[in-house]
């Protein structure tokens, strides 16, 4: 089925429906929703609460999540664990892509509580091929593409968390210096437009400024500048790709006063000027 409304590109969003029956759910790990989905910036959902649990793996973008009063952002190639009978809120600030599969089952809540050690969720934070191969696997059967016995299904999403445990990287998001960089990362992605210095986001995490660097690139992958410029980048192709904004106009939304220091940024990591990058849209359409 495709997904329609707003906060969805529905040209690259499906997902389908099962409806295992009672021997099924008495005996394996099984899976109620699968499919892939597509976000645009700015969306949002409130859940109060599903019956249910719920593995997502992003491939592209960030996915935001707030469980019990507290903030955690999925990152690109990372994959979430979390348990959605807790009430939870999802929202984005940038195109984000993901597998998903919502799934439930006898040992279900025995392999969360194992993997989240009390957390409201678990966040493994490398990917693996397998995991995301046994994704797009219990998605084919979902579809129908790929026909399988209920118990290798069940061994599918089995395989899933049972990597999460071998890999060995789940995020362990309760201590403060984690909270602090969650909420510099949740901070970034509201203010592109602003200062995003380094001082300036040492100051917000509360930590010296080596420190918050040292344990920025430990959490996220990559140093503050990089995952600023790389947010920023992101704004700058969809803002170049869906509005009228002028370069100028696009850079001081990026959080550039200079216009030529936006446009040797973005020809840096992209290869192209922001008026070729745009031209190259408008060309492109016009062929297709």
């Amino acid at each position: 089925m495709r997904m329609s409304g707003s906060g969805f590109d529905s040209t690259e969003s499906t997902y389908y429906l099962a409806s295992p029956n009672n021997e099924v759910k008495d005996t394996f790990l099984y899976p109620l929703i699968a499919g892939s989905l597509s976000y645009l910036p700015g969306y949002s959902l409130r859940h109060r609460s599903v019956d249910n649990f719920m593995l997502a793996y992003i491939r592209e973008g960030e996915l935001n999540i707030k469980v019990a009063g507290r903030l955690f952002t999925v990152h690109e190639h990372q994959l979430l664990l979390m348990n959605c009978r807790n009430p939870h809120d999802f929202w984005t600030t940038m195109p984000c892509k993901d597998y998903f599969v919502h799934f439930d089952g006898p040992t279900a809540n025995a392999y969360y509580r194992y993997l989240a050690r009390n957390d409201e969720v678990a966040i493994i934070r490398e990917r693996t091929d397998r995991i995301v191969n046994s994704m797009r696997g219990i998605i084919d059967v979902m579809s129908g593409r790929t026909k399988l016995a209920p118990s290798s299904v069940a061994h599918l999403i089995d395989g899933i968390l049972t990597d999460c445990d071998a890999n060995n990287e789940i995020d362990r998001t309760g201590n403060a210096t984690h909270i602090a960089i969650e909420r510099v990362v949740s901070y970034i992605a509201e203010h592109l437009d602003e200062d995003l210095s380094i001082d300036r986001l040492a100051a917000i995490a509360c930590l010296s400024r080596f420190y918050f660097a040292k344990a920025f690139r430990e959490i996220v992958g990559t140093s503050p500048n990089e995952y600023v410029t790389r947010l920023r980048v992101i704004r700058a192709k969809y803002l170049l790709s869906l509005t009228d904004l002028t370069v100028l106009q696009i850079s001081k939304d990026c959080g550039y006063r200079s216009q030529s220091t936006f446009g040797a940024m973005f020809k840096r990591s992209i290869g192209v000027t922001p008026s070729e990058y745009r031209s190259q849209l408008i060309i492109s359409n016009l062929s297709d």
